[in-house]
């Protein structure tokens, strides 16, 4: 079955929104509007955050008459300043067509400091009669399970725990009988192997011993990741900034940089000296986390075929 997929945009007006989902929308099963970005440019910008409930219902509902009727509309939002003014919110977006909703349980002002507030998402969960997403402070499968277990969720959105270790935080949760129900019936398709494949890296790493070894695990993860955007194009900056945050949040797992191998702090000071930018930078960002090979062949395969069009054309 194929993996769901849902992209997420941070819109600050229906027409961007529209003609950024409709490039994506063959290869998605969903569209999240985002309303919970807290940052500066973010809410400065009009979006995240800074998406009014007013605009927010402009871009759900232009973006419900134009995609094809399987589309799944959801957004994320933050807790408000009390928890009816949420549940308000949760209403007007419901109203506007949306699927579900993910409810990031601070509100804006609050840091990542501040300990989530998952009541909010059960007093939601218990008023509204679509699914509702929890977000924050899930940083595991048993954050998940808990989650779940105390707001009545239908599901379960996490970032830094992903980021920090991406195959401890989904190795253990299960699928969600519920999914379906969220994603237009849809299933969240090929979760089973992949839980497979999770565990079998989780019984390596285990096997890992202490020494040079221990670089295994964050590397690899990390390795996967820079591979896959090489092969997807992905802008050398995204990618830069990405692995940076992988790395900081698995330095903070044990409290302290010096929990990280010395490889990776390496790597960490090394993408902190250049802004990535054209192919040369996805060679700086390969180069620095041991992918230049693959970088190297990547390009090659990619130019033969171009000289192979170019030479069909002529």
């Amino acid at each position: 079955r194929p993996l769901c997929l849902v992209l997420q945009l941070g819109a600050a007006g229906a027409a961007e929104a529209l003609a950024a989902a409709e490039i994506a929308w063959g290869d998605v099963s969903g569209v999240d509007l985002n309303m919970g970005c807290p940052k500066h440019y973010a809410v400065a910008g009009g979006y995240g955050a800074g998406c009014s409930p007013l605009l927010a219902c402009d871009i759900l509902k232009t973006l419900r008459r134009n995609l094809p009727p399987p589309a799944s509309l959801s957004c994320k939002i933050r807790a408000q300043e009390s928890g009816s003014k949420t549940l308000d919110l949760v209403r007007i977006l419901e109203a506007a067509g949306v699927n579900a909703v993910t409810v990031h349980a601070r509100r804006a002002s609050e840091g990542p400091g501040v300990r989530a507030d998952w009541g909010v998402i059960s007093n939601v969960v218990q008023a509204c009669g679509i699914p509702i997403i929890a977000n924050g402070d899930v940083w595991n499968a048993n954050d998940a399970e808990r989650v779940v277990r105390e707001t009545g969720c239908a599901g379960v959105m996490l970032a830094r725990g992903a980021l920090r270790d991406c195959a401890g935080a989904f190795g253990g949760i299960q699928e969600s009988r519920l999914a379906g129900n969220i994603w237009g019936g849809k299933p969240w398709g090929g979760l089973q192997s992949a839980q497979e494949r999770t565990q079998e890296r989780l019984q390596q790493r285990e096997q890992v011993h202490e020494g040079s070894q221990e670089i295994s695990h964050v590397a690899d993860i990390i390795g996967r990741y820079v591979r896959k955007s090489i092969e997807t194009r992905i802008h050398p900056a995204n990618t830069q900034y990405t692995v940076q945050a992988m790395l900081h949040e698995a330095s903070h797992s044990g409290g302290t940089k010096r929990s990280l191998p010395r490889d990776c702090r390496e790597w960490g000071e090394a993408l902190s000296s250049f802004r990535a930018a054209g192919r040369e930078g996805v060679r700086q960002v390969a180069s620095v986390c041991g992918q230049r090979d693959f970088f190297d062949k990547v390009v090659a395969e990619a130019d033969i075929t171009g000289d192979r069009e170019r030479g069909e054309r002529a």
